[in-house]
C-alpha cells in the first residue's frame, strides 16, 4: 500500500499526485456555512457526514462553524477508526455493525469516546450488547427505519418501536434515537 503524500495548500494541479482531494476553500466555507446558517437558532444542529471527504481537516473546519453537536457522521467501522485515530471523539457509524470481529473493533473504538452505531435486527442488538457488556463500555445505538429504499432498516411503525424496546433493556446498550437514509434525496435535479 502506497503511502499518502501531502501536498501543501496551493501546489499547483499538475504537481499533485493522483489520487488527490482538490478544494477550492473559499467554496467549501461558504457551503459550510450555508448549511449551517440553515439551522442557525434551532434546536436542530448539524453532525456534518464526513465520508464523501474523508478528510479529518475539511471535518475540523465543518466542527468549527457554530451549531454542530460536536461530531461527526461516517459510513464504515475503517472510516470511524480513522477518524479516531485523528482526534474525533464522537463519531455515529450509520451503518451495521454485525460480525464478531468487527463488533470487537468496535467496542475497542468506544473505548476512546462517544460511539453510536445502526441496528436493524434484535439478533445484532443482544450480539452488541454482549460484547459491551464483557467490555465494559457503553455504545450508542440509534433504530435504523427503512425510508423506503428496502435496503436496511426496519419498518416505521410497530417493529421499530420494539426493537426500540429491546435497544433499551439491553445492557451496555444506549438508545439514542431512530434514523433514516432516503437515498434518493441525495440525488434530486433541481433547475
Amino acid at each position: 500500500m502506497e503511502r499518502p503524500i501531502f501536498q501543501p495548500v496551493g501546489t499547483p494541479a499538475l504537481e499533485l499526485d493522483t489520487p488527490a482531494l482538490v478544494l477550492d476553500l473559499e467554496v467549501m466555507a461558504r457551503n459550510i456555512e450555508t448549511l449551517h446558517a440553515a439551522f442557525r437558532g434551532s434546536e436542530v444542529k448539524v453532525r456534518p457526514h464526513v465520508s464523501c471527504h474523508q478528510c479529518p481537516n475539511v471535518a475540523r473546519r465543518q466542527l468549527a462553524v457554530e451549531g454542530t453537536v460536536g461530531g461527526i457522521a461516517v459510513t464504515t467501522l475503517g472510516e470511524a477508526e480513522v477518524f479516531n485515530n485523528s482526534g474525533f471523539n464522537d463519531i455515529l457509524i450509520t451503518n451495521e455493525i454485525v460480525t464478531r470481529p468487527k463488533i470487537r473493533r468496535l467496542c475497542a473504538l468506544a473505548r476512546d469516546g462517544r460511539v453510536t452505531v445502526a441496528v436493524d435486527n434484535p439478533d445484532n442488538v443482544t450480539a452488541l450488547s454482549e460484547a459491551a457488556t464483557a467490555a465494559g463500555i457503553t455504545l450508542g445505538v440509534l433504530v435504523d427505519i427503512d425510508a423506503g429504499l428496502g435496503r436496511c432498516g426496519v419498518a416505521p411503525g410497530a417493529e421499530a418501536v420494539s426493537l426500540a424496546q429491546t435497544v433499551s433493556r439491553a445492557s451496555g446498550l444506549e438508545f439514542r434515537g431512530l434514523m433514516a437514509y432516503e437515498g434518493s434525496l441525495l440525488h434530486e435535479d433541481r433547475d
